[in-house]
């Protein structure tokens, strides 16, 4: 998670942003122990979605789509939210978007 957290860090800078200023964390189906290493590093508690992958498993990236999904059904869904998505040394981005 290390690349994933630089890559969050940069971009929120960018945008004058930290992680405590964000409302929603949206992040991969990965393991309980991934989710929670995800919230150590970032501090997303209660903030963070974690996606529902009982019915269709990890699909990676598309997790985001899913979890973002999840987040927008819920009457909290406002204000801004981080997607993040790391591949274990592949690859990782982060985006930010703004709820309404």
């Amino acid at each position: 998670l290390a690349d994933l957290s630089s890559v969050v860090d940069t971009l929120l800078s960018r945008h004058g942003l930290a992680p405590d200023t964000i409302d929603h964390f949206v992040t991969t189906a990965i393991s309980d122990a991934d989710l929670d290493a995800f919230d150590d590093r970032l501090g997303a508690g209660r903030r963070l979605v974690k996606p529902d992958a009982s019915t269709r498993g990890h699909l990676h990236s598309s997790d985001l789509v899913f979890g973002l999904r999840e987040l927008m059904a819920r009457e909290d869904a406002t204000g801004s939210a981080l997607l993040a998505s790391h591949g274990h040394g592949f690859s990782c981005g982060a985006t930010l978007i703004t709820l309404s």
